[in-house]
């Protein structure tokens, strides 16, 4: 879902997203666009599945963290069913980017995903740090 974000975001903008940090920035402009636009995470649930994957694979690709389902958390996932995917961090705690993208749809840049990144990669680090 993550790729067909990619694919997607090139042929509406015309800008390749890479799997980067620094790429959020770029959908944190086109989530800005879509709101702008009047679109929210309920009329538009194929744009959070698709761009909420594409924060979730960057999540991934650049923290070791790993997808899973609610099921499989010791703890679960508030509010998700068990069979939702999730990203559970390298120190175990887990975060929901297709609800964090859904938000910052319906409720603005108050809801940065590039401060989110920076959030729990920041408590990534800490949480890794204080298991050692």
């Amino acid at each position: 879902m993550a790729a067909l974000a990619v694919q997607t975001h090139a042929e509406v903008t015309g800008k390749t997203l890479d799997y980067s940090p620094a790429s959020l920035q770029e959908v944190e402009q086109t989530l800005d666009g879509f709101a702008r636009g009047g679109l929210t995470s309920k009329t538009n649930p194929n744009t959070v599945l698709m761009l909420g994957a594409y924060l979730g694979e960057v999540i991934v690709r650049n923290t070791g963290a790993k997808w899973v389902y609610v099921k499989d958390l010791p703890n679960g996932f508030a509010g998700a069913p068990p069979n939702y995917l999730v990203v559970q961090m390298p120190g175990g705690s887990a975060v929901n980017p297709l609800g964090k993208v859904a938000k910052r749809l319906d409720e603005g840049e108050g809801d940065s995903i590039v401060f989110f990144y920076k959030v729990i990669t920041s408590d990534a680090i800490n949480e890794a740090t204080q298991q050692k």
